[in-house]
């Protein structure tokens, strides 16, 4: 089999988040998100430190250089920009966020941003957040602010990272007495209008950006081929992956899961516009991250839902419990294009892991390599049966705050040296052995990767 070559512009890169990376919590004008109010998992770090990247940019960059990153996906602190959520911009977040960008430049390292990325700043919340419809105007007058300050610097955005993913962690609240259904629907709608403005916007005020969503999407398996199984994977899927999709790309809610909805008298109040904003906005790509595929099961008639994930017999699975599915990569890509017919970005792609440096000071880790590359592999495959993907963003490209496992699991291409306590550690980076590893898949333009890893 002759594999396909990556394009010659293809972006090889690594991503972190704002909340997870930056700490400087309350520095030079910033206001709470709800990353910082929130109380972390006992024993774990909370997002006041975090990796220190608010300071320690520059070493990360030059680092960054060292490994040939040709891009870097990293989020927008809203908090940072407007303390509020609303009101005067902090010029002290712009200058900072402007820093960034002139330093990525020395490395002729390109800037992928999100505009969201799971921290609304506390006094939205406050209010409401995203099941108030204010929060709308609010987030796209903050975009607004971004896309025309950083014009044209930044080409490629992202609207809102894993809105699905948010809506899953509000359903499980809501399961547990925290909120209603009709909640999590409302807000998820909101979070949609809210997206649609701002793409069109971009549209028509910046035409050179390349702007879309970012949800986590996965191929959905049924455990058997026992129809009830295929009928609840049907169902998981359009819930879990095709109704964010489907009303960001197609401009249209997805039939299953709106149904879904009417049966537990969920759906969501609308204004008489909010339909037409949606299929107005048309997405230029469509950006994604990719962990894992997810296997259901058909629970019994009368269960509160019809389907329960389960874990995949057939998979290996990482120090956490996720499985690892290379295979399941290619057959999402298959079906993001086949689906949604747009060019496909990978903005997170990696794998948490206990890792511990030796004797030597250095991290052995070998299965972080055996991970990256059957994906990249894969990837690879997939680029050859014609999809188009214009680029792959490891997550992530320092260690950095886990959202609820803290420091004890690391994603990290460089070893940041700290614990979950705050005050230990010295923030030292060491470069990974999957760090030399990327680097050598970049130089060679992935030419390289040809096989699984063995």
């Amino acid at each position: 089999m002759t594999l396909a070559h990556f394009p010659d512009h293809f972006l090889w890169g690594a991503s972190t988040s704002a909340y997870q990376y930056e700490g400087a919590y309350n520095a030079d004008g910033k206001g709470p998100s709800v990353q910082d109010t929130a109380t972390p998992p006992a024993g774990t770090a909370d997002f006041q430190l975090t990796s220190d990247g608010y300071h320690r940019y520059p070493e990360d960059f030059k680092l960054f250089g060292d490994l040939g990153l040709r891009s870097y996906r990293f989020s927008i602190a809203w908090s940072r920009l407007f303390p509020a959520g609303t009101g005067t911009v902090n010029q002290a977040g712009l200058d900072y966020y402007q820093n960034v960008l002139a330093e990525l430049q020395k490395y002729d390292i390109t800037p992928v941003v999100t505009l969201f990325h799971f921290d609304l700043p506390a006094a939205l919340e406050k209010q409401g957040g995203w099941a108030n419809r204010a929060t709308i105007k609010a987030f796209v007058d903050y975009a607004k602010t971004v896309l025309d300050h950083f014009s044209p610097q930044i080409v490629y955005y992202q609207t809102i990272n894993e809105q699905n993913s948010m809506a899953q962690g509000m359903l499980r609240a809501a399961l547990a007495g925290h909120g209603t259904l009709k909640d999590v629907v409302q807000a998820n709608h909101n979070m949609f209008v809210a997206a649609a403005e701002v793409i069109t916007y971009a549209h028509e005020h910046h035409p050179e950006i390349k702007i879309g969503p970012a949800p986590n999407l996965v191929a959905v398996y049924p455990l058997t081929p026992r129809p009830a199984d295929v009928l609840a994977a049907t169902t998981y899927d359009a819930l879990r992956n095709q109704l964010f999709a489907d009303v960001t790309i197609l401009g249209r809610y997805n039939h299953v899961a709106w149904h879904f909805f009417q049966q537990y008298g969920a759906t969501p109040d609308m204004a008489p516009d909010d339909m037409a904003i949606i299929a107005g906005a048309h997405p230029d790509l469509l950006y994604f991250n990719y962990y894992n595929t997810e296997t259901v099961r058909a629970n019994d008639p009368g269960d509160t839902l019809p389907f329960t994930p389960v874990r995949n017999p057939f998979l290996h699975h990482t120090q956490f419990g996720w499985d690892i599915d290379p295979v399941g990569f290619r057959t999402t890509m298959r079906q993001l294009y086949d689906r949604y017919d747009l060019p496909l970005m990978i903005t997170e792609n990696g794998l948490g892991a206990h890792d511990h440096p030796a004797a030597e000071g250095q991290v052995h880790d070998p299965y972080r390599i055996q991970y990256l590359n059957d994906h990249i592999y894969q990837m690879r495959l997939a680029i050859g049966e014609g999809i188009p993907v214009i680029g792959y963003h490891i997550w992530s490209a320092v260690d950095l705050v886990s959202t609820h496992e803290g420091f004890t699991k690391r994603y990290g291409l460089i070893y940041v040296d700290r614990g979950e306590d705050n005050a230990s550690g010295t923030l030292a980076r060491t470069p990974k052995d999957s760090f030399g590893w990327y680097r050598d898949v970049i130089a060679q333009n992935g030419a390289n990767v040809t096989r699984p890893y063995k």
